[in-house]
């Protein structure tokens, strides 16, 4: 059932209503209402702002989960046409906005899900950032903030560019976005430092090692490349359950440093023994002993490649923590592909450049597998074992 758009006019009433409900029935109170009364409240405004909650083509909900012992109220992500279009942080009537880690979340939230109107509230507060704008402080991020006592006297200049048919029409970027440089999608910044790392490390490569052929030496930097990807993944995701450290990458370069002044060894013997370890454990095809272990790096440049592994750098120095966690499977596999498909050539002076090859992928037998198609064959393999099999379930092996 669709249902009926309200006019303006009519969500501004709804908005006044609203407003004398909170001062009449939840201010007084609101430091002892549970979270669902917040998330009803912040529904209600999507509501009024024309947005259908029950539907799940426009507005998706992630549960309730427990941080620190807290209960974090849902997120929501707001579609139109298949397209995220608003990504919203929800916190309690109680929580202050202030709150450098709620900014922090809400400005990773949307950057993450490539959405350029990134809303934070608490019911009684709204705030919207563009976490594209290419600013070192939140301050230059924030598009507009309106609190629950100017709801309806800011209505027409603030609160309905927040309406389901004004996002459709992106007049929020239009008027209140910046008109000056903004980042690319953390996607696109992900593979340009991928690319620019094994670039680092075939240039180190030919440099220090006696290899003429550079296809070979490529292969070598590509192998290294898929380690770092995925070291930082299993990291980001907290797979690596045998290892005490969150980010065993950089430690390896802190340990290094470390013992720079005693000269022991390059930082890619730290790096060799951190592969065996990892082969000791998971004993996989990928950390396997390979040639690419025996290799000479310089350690400034394997350094320049872990720094880009968990960073990335914009042009007017802000700085962003990549978080593979964050980014959906869809996104992280696309990532993967494009970095299968761009091949590293060299020039017949020497110069090393990009280009897009599609049959390199072919000839290495490598290709991303669609979310959706993953999905149909865990379903038609696995849960059709499991349903026939319950008690095989935590004796099953999937190689």
């Amino acid at each position: 059932m669709v249902l009926r758009q309200l006019t303006k006019e009519e969500s501004k009433v709804r908005i006044k209503e609203l407003v004398d409900e909170y001062t009449t029935k939840i201010k007084d109170r609101e430091h002892s209402l549970d979270e669902r009364n917040t998330e009803r409240f912040i529904e209600r405004i999507l509501q009024i702002l024309n947005w259908d909650i029950d539907n799940f083509d426009q507005v998706l909900r992630r549960d309730s989960v427990k941080v620190e012992d807290r209960t974090k109220i849902p997120d929501y992500v707001l579609y139109i046409n298949g397209e995220k279009k608003v990504v919203v942080e929800a916190k309690a009537f109680s929580e202050s906005l202030d709150n450098p880690k709620y900014i922090k979340q809400a400005l990773e939230y949307g950057y993450y899900k490539q959405v350029r109107a990134c809303i934070l509230t608490n019911g009684k507060e709204i705030r919207v950032y563009d976490p594209f704008i290419l600013s070192k402080s939140s301050e230059g991020k924030l598009l507009f903030s309106v609190h629950i006592n100017q709801y309806e006297n800011l209505f027409d200049q603030r609160l309905w560019f927040l309406s389901y048919n004004e996002i459709k029409e992106n007049t929020i970027l239009a008027k209140f976005a910046s008109k000056g440089e903004v980042k690319k999608p953390v996607s696109e910044e992900v593979i340009d430092n991928i690319i620019k790392g094994r670039k680092f490390l075939i240039d180190s490569i030919l440099h220090l090692n006696k290899i003429d052929d550079f296809k070979v030496a490529r292969e070598h930097a590509h192998k290294i490349i898929n380690r770092f990807l995925f070291i930082r993944v299993a990291e980001d995701r907290r797979f690596f359950k045998e290892f005490d450290h969150g980010r065993i990458l950089e430690d390896r370069v802190n340990i290094f440093k470390k013992r720079i002044s005693q000269k022991i060894k390059p930082l890619m013997n730290e790096i060799k023994e951190l592969f065996m370890e990892i082969n000791e454990v998971y004993n996989g095809e990928l950390f396997k002993p390979h040639p690419c272990e025996e290799l000479k790096i310089d350690s400034e440049s394997l350094e320049k490649v872990i720094y880009l592994m968990y960073y990335i750098k914009h042009e007017n120095g802000e700085e962003d923590q990549v978080d593979f966690s964050k980014l959906d499977a869809d996104v992280l596999g696309g990532i993967y592909e494009k970095f299968l498909g761009t091949i590293i050539h060299e020039t017949k002076r020497g110069k090393l450049v990009e280009k897009v090859d599609s049959g390199v992928r072919k000839e290495m037998g490598q290709y991303y597998t669609p979310q959706y198609i993953v999905d149909f064959i865990i379903q038609n393999t696995i849960n059709l074992y499991l349903e026939e099999n319950p008690d095989k379930l935590f004796s099953i092996k999937i190689i």
